[in-house]
């Protein structure tokens, strides 16, 4: 399977208001045609707001048309949504700086790779639509 990553919502709604169910719906479409039309899963990178209490940013409506969502914070990635799946699973990873090679000038080229380095024990909730669709509802959204 393939795997398109969009990094991120923001800079690819080109001034397109996250807040708004129009614009919101927009984006969902524009993934659910690249998804179509590659074959292939995708991953769009978002942020959460000042309070992350709150969770993601934005209309409602980018939450109830995800199959997964994860959120990423202190070398921990929580898995906060996972239709008809399990939810609350938390898994500590860090990052490995790894070499390439060298560039055209020898300097020694670097990216990372995750290490995931266990699961931490946690609350464990399988979540089906029905209660995806109650949790958006009962958010008055």
């Amino acid at each position: 399977m393939n795997l398109v990553i969009i990094d991120t919502l923001a800079r690819v709604m080109a001034g397109g208001d996250e807040n708004s169910g129009q614009d919101m719906g927009r984006i969902i479409a524009h993934c659910g045609q690249i998804q179509k039309q590659t074959g292939a899963a995708v991953m769009l990178i978002h942020h959460v707001g000042k309070d992350e209490g709150k969770g993601s940013r934005g209309h409602s409506s980018l939450s109830g048309a995800v199959d997964t969502e994860l959120h990423i914070k202190d070398g921990v990635i929580t898995v906060v949504k996972q239709r008809d799946g399990e939810r609350g699973a938390k898994y500590k990873f860090e990052l490995k700086v790894v070499e390439l090679g060298k560039d055209a000038h020898g300097k020694i080229v670097t990216s990372c790779v995750v290490e995931q380095l266990g699961r931490v024990a946690g609350p464990r909730k399988t979540t089906t639509a029905t209660e995806s669709f109650e949790l958006v509802k009962a958010n008055g959204e």
